[in-house]
């Protein structure tokens, strides 16, 4: 995948909720630009951004039935729960 605006293939999958900062698989992800926080209010009904460019900071939507959607980069790391 590609960054629609600046063309880098350096693309970070978005995240939303609270994420576990003790888990050593976030932490490793989220300093190496795989993944990017999006916050902790997830809208229903709201196309968020699930993608951001480590090189421009541009963000888009892509659709989990998207075939761009397989092209994560990194796999989801664990929640914490409440």
């Amino acid at each position: 995948m590609k960054c629609p605006q600046c063309g880098s293939d350096w693309i970070a999958e978005i995240l939303y909720g609270f994420p576990d900062f003790n888990n050593e698989q976030f932490q490793q992800d989220h300093a190496s630009g795989k993944i990017a926080l999006g916050g902790c209010v997830v809208m229903e009904g709201v196309e968020q951004p699930t993608r951001r460019c480590n090189d421009c900071n541009h963000e888009w939507y892509v659709a989990a039935d998207s075939p761009d959607s397989s092209d994560s980069q990194a796999g989801s790391p664990p929640m914490q729960s409440k």
